[in-house]
């Protein structure tokens, strides 16, 4: 009878996930036409990688599995629309996003480097964002007029 359960539990984790991810690229973007996403594990963003979420985005994570980023660059574009969504698919809680060493730099109060996470739903999760030594540094250009 067991058996039974397990296969049934991956049936329904597979129809619901449309792109199952267990690590990131260097240089990764996910976007509306391949969601929703099921995460499988923890993700770790590490230094010098970019991962850049589109408007439109589900994302699934398994029960205590959380988004690691380690001075890495995570762009979350969502819009009033179509914003990104972060949950979880089996009624159980997910770890949320750790944001660690973030770096972001503001020009003229707009954003310029680093991370960024715009129109965004988080749900289901222990903590939903989680930021340690973050450093923003602002930037005011002037401009003369002759």
């Amino acid at each position: 009878m067991h058996s039974h359960i397990v296969v049934l539990v991956l049936c329904l984790t597979s129809t619901l996930a449309q792109t199952i991810v267990s690590f990131i690229g260097a240089n990764d973007t996910w976007d509306a036409q391949h969601s929703p996403y099921l995460v499988v594990g923890n993700l770790t963003l590490s230094a010098g990688q970019r991962l850049t979420i589109n408007a439109g985005v589900t994302i699934a994570f398994e029960c205590g599995a959380y988004l690691n980023v380690e001075g890495a660059q995570l762009t979350v574009l969502g819009s009033a629309e179509q914003p990104v969504i972060f949950n979880t698919t089996f009624g159980c809680y997910w770890g949320g996003v750790q944001m660690i060493g973030v770096d972001t730099t503001v020009t003229n109060g707009a954003y310029y480097t680093g991370s960024v996470l715009s129109n965004v739903i988080i749900s289901r999760s222990y903590i939903a964002v989680h930021v340690a030594y973050k450093t923003r540094r602002y930037k005011k250009t002037t401009q003369t007029q002759h």
